[in-house]
């Protein structure tokens, strides 16, 4: 993993780039609305087949969505607030760090799109 860039206090996304996954793949938790997601980039008008492909191999919390020109494979998480303390708030980022981890893990299932 990269060194964290330096963030603003409003920065609400963490951003996780495994070589792994190619260039065209990136999760990122979505700490202000509750998600996180494995976006595939430029994928936006393969959602009907990726839904279509792999839809029944994800877990019932998990959706194929259309974000931006992407494809993002999603997770709801329980929403962080970057300005509360941490220590009241440690389930809820292990749950998104839960969600990151499968969806690391999804990726390998979903091939080239």
């Amino acid at each position: 993993m990269k060194e964290p860039m330096q963030k603003t206090v409003n920065s609400n996304w963490v951003g996780f780039h495994p070589k792994d996954l190619g260039k065209n793949r990136q999760i990122y938790h979505k700490m202000d609305i509750g998600r996180v997601d494995l976006e595939i980039s430029g994928a936006a008008d393969t959602v009907d087949q990726l839904r279509a492909s792999y839809g029944s191999y994800l877990a019932s919390d998990t959706t194929i969505e259309k974000a931006g020109k992407s494809a993002a494979v999603r997770i709801p998480v329980p929403v962080l607030d970057t300005q509360a303390p941490f220590d009241e708030q440690i389930d809820k980022a292990r749950a998104g760090m839960r969600a990151a981890y499968r969806l690391y893990f999804q990726a390998r299932l979903i091939g080239g799109v």
